[in-house]
């Protein structure tokens, strides 16, 4: 549920239209808030069947109760499934998690990026990148406060601490 209504509320600010949608629907069946997975579903399926083009990155899905976990893959993996097929389709999802056995048959035959120590170089430069970025617009940022240095110092402690390279991976569909 918490899904559902994260990604509605972002759609709505995006579609003005959605929100009266949203209400009658929700009103309609007797709720003043929406509880109902079924109702919830069905309402954010039409809700992106009026995009041109959605991209939704999930992070965190491995913290999530294991059957909600497989709800909330199976849904959205159905929803890109069924996504009419062109030169682009109008769903794209980014799931993050970590590399367990539900994870790993929840995005079966999904592609899979595999995040490990060889990618500590990729990541200090995003994280360079974005240092200067915030620089220019908030001036020098004072002492020892390099975002690169602390981004990646805390993400291989709590990546990868005493784990397989394996351990953390973005499944893609």
């Amino acid at each position: 549920m918490a899904v559902a209504r994260s990604i509605l509320l972002q759609l709505s600010s995006q579609n003005p239209l959605l929100l009266p949608y949203v209400h009658e629907h929700t009103s309609s069946r007797g709720e003043m808030l929406l509880t109902s997975k079924a109702l919830a579903k069905e309402i954010l399926k039409k809700a992106l069947s009026s995009c041109e083009r959605t991209f939704i990155v999930i992070d965190g899905l491995d913290e999530c109760p294991q059957a909600e976990r497989v709800e909330i893959a199976s849904f959205f993996r159905g929803l890109v499934e069924s996504a009419s097929v062109g030169a682009m389709e109008p769903i794209r999802c980014l799931f993050v998690s970590q590399d367990d056995g539900v994870a790993l048959e929840s995005f079966r035959g999904v592609m899979r990026i595999k995040i490990a120590d060889y990618n500590n170089q990729d990541l200090r430069g995003y994280a360079q990148v974005w240092h200067k970025k915030l620089e220019a617009k908030f001036g020098s940022l004072q002492g020892n406060c390099h975002i690169a240095n602390i981004i990646t110092a805390r993400a291989q402690g709590m990546i990868f601490p005493n784990h397989s390279p394996t351990q953390l991976s973005l499944d893609v569909f």
